[in-house]
């Protein structure tokens, strides 16, 4: 069986605790933490819905309007990559020199591909090897024309000899029109065919809607694939640009994406950053390969600090974990892992619990492990009903909240029983004197339901007593008490 664990607060002692349990079984633990070498591309594995599913905490909004269409940016950037994966590119680096990368799924290239221009680019860089003039337009070229002076007949009407006939008046006027219509056909043709010269277009400096005209008028110069003849890139440049020209602009999927943009960008420009930055890194967070392995892994965030990014970890942690077993259970080759959320109230959302139920079919069990129920109930939207209805067990230890006392009792549920009530009876002076019990001759017998587990025994709980209830079995089985002892102390003492 094959364990990972997910801790909201951070905590050393909870890692060094488990490598020395771990290590009495032979069994590596691997740790990912913001302090760590360890790093994880999230986007790796997975079609483009669960990529989507795992970083939808980084898309959603307040409005539903915008979220949706940011889902949308998300899943096409995603297809994008893989359409162009291992094309050679030039991509500006945070120290500011360029350098040549092959496209790949991480979040630095969606980052990078985000922005419009970039992925007016890659299509323009795909148009180009068909069309090396694809930057190339003519526009007529601007020249001043001189004035032509009129053509003067060279004829006088009249001869010196004398004056001219009818006849020969009317033979010269037909010359002169024909003369006038030659030089006017000349002029007229000159109008009509202006000279033109070529412009070299700039990229960097054309403004976004020219560069998606220029481009759309283009598209049939991207290549096809070559086995099933379907042109997923212009495909996408559809998906992404022109079925949103009725809005205001084809650009309206990145004007309107701007909380997934800043989400993203905030995250790797964090000191987290690094952490994503798989390229030329061996040292990377692969479930496939820990649970192929059967080793343990740590997954912590410090929760002083990135406390908003401990939610975002944990979804994308356990999308990869469900991609992963699916994967399994659909070739017949189901795999167990157990998952320990630490403190979940740190990442616990609808969303992650839906996460979680999903995994439990495909082989995953989870422990959720939060300091009190309190913690969950605040974050609202009835997390902790949903919580506690997809459990299956109920391992419950001491608390001093009155209020969960008596949640979990309920929980628990209570059991029908018999009350008897009788009446006592006492007379003065000593005739009572050698009585046995002063039960009178009147009582009650009622049916009563009664908690199988008392609010007051859960508060006299102590340490390392629990209450486990089961609700997943066959048979009615009622709740245990049952004792931890201290795993480590145990293990200092039998070296």
């Amino acid at each position: 069986m094959v364990s990972s664990s997910l801790d909201g607060k951070g905590a050393q002692d909870t890692y060094e605790a488990m490598k020395k349990v771990a290590g009495k079984y032979n069994r590596r633990v691997k740790k990912f933490t913001d302090e760590g070498d360890m790093r994880y591309n999230p986007v790796a594995n997975g079609n483009a819905i669960s990529v989507r599913d795992k970083l939808v905490t980084l898309a959603e909004t307040e409005s539903v309007f915008y979220s949706g269409a940011a889902k949308s940016l998300l899943q096409a950037t995603v297809q994008l990559l893989d359409a162009f994966k291992g094309t050679s590119i030039n991509k500006r680096e945070k120290n500011g020199r360029e350098v040549e990368k092959k496209i790949e799924r991480s979040l630095p290239f969606i980052q990078h591909y985000l922005l419009p221009r970039n992925v007016l680019d890659l299509f323009a860089d795909a148009i180009l090897p068909n069309n090396p003039k694809l930057f190339e337009i003519e526009v007529e070229k601007k020249i001043e024309r001189t004035k032509k002076k009129s053509a003067q007949r060279g004829k006088e009407m009249f001869d010196h000899s004398g004056v001219q006939t009818e006849t020969e008046k009317q033979e010269e006027t037909k010359k002169s029109q024909l003369k006038d219509s030659k030089f006017r056909n000349i002029f007229q043709q000159g109008d009509t065919q202006p000279e033109t010269e070529t412009i070299v277009l700039d990229r960097e400096t054309l403004d976004l809607d020219s560069y998606y005209l220029l481009l759309k008028k283009n598209l049939k110069y991207l290549s096809p694939n070559a086995e099933t003849g379907e042109n997923v890139q212009q495909n996408l440049f559809e998906q992404l640009f022109v079925r949103y020209e009725h809005k205001n602009s084809p650009f309206y999927l990145y004007a309107t994406s701007e909380a997934l943009q800043n989400n993203i960008n905030m995250l790797l420009d964090s000191e987290l950053g690094r952490l994503f930055d798989t390229s030329e890194h061996q040292n990377i967070l692969s479930i496939q390969q820990i649970v192929r392995q059967k080793d343990i892994v740590y997954v912590s965030l410090n929760g002083l600090i990135y406390k908003e990014y401990i939610r975002t970890l944990a979804q994308m942690l356990v999308g990869d974990i469900n991609y992963y077993l699916s994967e399994m259970y659909q070739m017949n080759h189901q795999k167990e892992l157990i998952v320990l959320f630490d403190e979940p109230s740190s990442y616990l959302n609808e969303t992650f619990i839906d996460l979680v139920n999903k995994g439990r079919g495909a082989g995953m069990h989870a422990i959720f492990s939060p300091q009190t129920m309190a913690d969950i109930a605040k974050l609202g939207d009835k997390l902790q009903e949903q919580l506690v209805g997809n459990v299956n067990t109920l391992i419950i230890g001491k608390t001093n909240e009155p209020g969960e006392a008596e949640y979990w009792s309920n929980t628990i549920g209570t059991y029908e029983d018999i009350e008897l009530t009788t009446m006592t009876e006492q007379e003065e002076g000593y005739s009572d004197v050698g009585k046995i019990d002063w039960a009178g001759q009147r009582g009650t017998k009622r049916n009563v339901n009664k908690f199988k587990i008392s609010p007051d025994r859960i508060k006299e709980l102590r340490k390392g007593e629990f209450i486990v209830h089961r609700t997943a079995t066959d048979e009615d089985i009622p709740p245990q008490m049952v004792y931890v002892r201290n795993v480590l102390e145990w293990l200092e003492k039998n070296k």
